[in-house]
């Protein structure tokens, strides 16, 4: 096991440094930008269709205040009487896992922190007992290092038991509908880390958007409106850690600054670059995923990096099976190549027409102008990947599939269905 080639060995004293997390974050709490944005603050329940107009389809961000958790079983199961976190019941609840992936806060490795695999015995037996029965500065010293449960597929392990409830403004969502039905992954995932753990620098996978519900502790975030990133390039490479930019970098900034408590829920934006750090021990819950506002997004960033590696590759531009080479760079590179960005879109195109006609059931979407939205832009965007002028993306799509979906993009029935669709989004404009 990872951590038992860690845990109590002094050999390693030099090589981590616990106190550096606590440092970062200490320094992050201190960072000033030029200028501060404005948030805006949801203290009570609002039509899911406005924060869907006003913040979704608006790529800005808001902070849903308690109200948006209340009722979820995760608000009193995974937490104490006096507010900390129960550990002991997501431990009773996975104690036969094995594979837990930890970060380590302490340590940078490809302006990341390295993931190493945890048991549950190791991760909540040992650390987080260590933490909770005593001073956190003696446990963490003890076991040399600062352990970020991260990325962890909670609802996908576990199923039967129902942590939480997606927020009706957040229920079309393409990326985890399409995972759950067609992969064996998801996009769904529970943080859980002690107070120092953080989160590096950087913009959410895809282009996504990501929400994330903080069930205990306080969470400090940075975010950057896109573009604002740019100014932190250096040699082409934006930093891990902005507590590393000098005030005067900083000064140029305009972003936000956000206290999140227990019981908010924040939707970060496509393109929001953040940073976060865990003031106190915190577990939060957090989706990553697109959805009609923003799958233009994903489609132009994906559409971007293609022609990125076309360019790397045009040295060997004529070798046979290029094409395919290209795609499988593109996955590595992105987590999505075109033929499978097609199949999201064709999957959810397909759907939604079923229920647009009345033939699909048992779908999370249910209000008309969420269906509608996505028909319109799903067949929007299957129709420029098969009518793709430049070549680049015909080639590495099957025929038989891109006939298939224009056969079905040019049915009447198709057309009477997206005309009406339209008619249902003049919200939007």
């Amino acid at each position: 096991d990872d951590y038992k080639k860690l845990k109590f060995n002094n050999k390693t004293q030099s090589y981590f440094n616990e106190m550096d997390s606590a440092d970062r974050v200490a320094r992050f709490e201190k960072l000033q930008l030029g200028e501060k944005l404005p948030v805006t603050v949801l203290t009570e329940e609002c039509d899911p269709k406005e924060i869907y107009r006003r913040y979704l389809h608006a790529n800005q961000p808001v902070l849903l205040k308690r109200f948006a958790t209340t009722g979820w079983p995760a608000r009193t199961d995974w937490i104490n009487s006096d507010g900390s976190v129960n550990y002991g019941f997501l431990w009773r609840l996975c104690k036969d896992s094995r594979d837990l992936p930890v970060s380590q806060c302490n340590r940078e490795e490809c302006d990341s922190h390295p993931v190493i695999r945890m048991s549950a015995s190791d991760y909540f037996g040992e650390y987080w007992s260590a933490i909770s029965s005593s001073q956190f500065g003696e446990a963490t010293a003890k076991h040399n290092q600062i352990l970020y449960l991260k990325d962890w597929h909670f609802q996908l392990l576990y199923p039967d038991y129902h942590a939480y409830t997606v927020p009706d403004c957040f229920t079309s969502d393409w990326l985890n509908e399409y995972c759950l039905d067609q992969t064996d992954s998801d996009y769904r995932f529970v943080y859980l880390g002690p107070q120092h753990s953080w989160t590096p620098f950087h913009c959410d996978v895809f282009g996504s958007y990501s929400w994330s519900a903080n069930i205990a502790g306080r969470k400090l975030w940075i975010l950057l409106p896109p573009g604002q990133e740019k100014k932190l390039l250096c040699r082409n490479r934006l930093p891990w850690d902005l507590g590393e930019c000098s005030s005067e970098t900083l000064s140029s900034l305009s972003g936000i600054r956000l206290l999140q408590e227990p019981g908010d829920v924040l939707f970060v934006p496509s393109g929001w670059h953040h940073q976060v750090a865990n003031l106190e021990a915190c577990i939060s819950i957090n989706h990553n995923w697109f959805n009609a506002c923003n799958a233009r997004h994903c489609h132009d960033r994906l559409l971007m990096d293609l022609t990125d590696v076309l360019q790397s590759l045009s040295d060997v531009r004529d070798t046979p099976g290029f094409d395919e080479a290209a795609q499988s760079l593109l996955l590595a590179h992105s987590g999505l190549n075109i033929p499978k960005w097609f199949d999201l879109l064709s999957f959810i195109f397909r759907r939604r027409l079923n229920q647009w006609i009345g033939k699909a059931k048992d779908t999370k979407v249910v209000q008309n102008w969420l269906v509608a939205h996505d028909l319109v832009v799903a067949s929007d965007l299957l129709n420029e990947l098969i009518s793709d002028s430049t070549n680049q993306v015909a080639a590495c799509l099957p025929k038989d599939r891109c006939e298939g979906i224009q056969e079905l993009l040019n049915l009447p029935l198709t057309f009477d269905a997206l005309s009406a669709a339209k008619l249902l989004l003049v919200f939007l404009d």
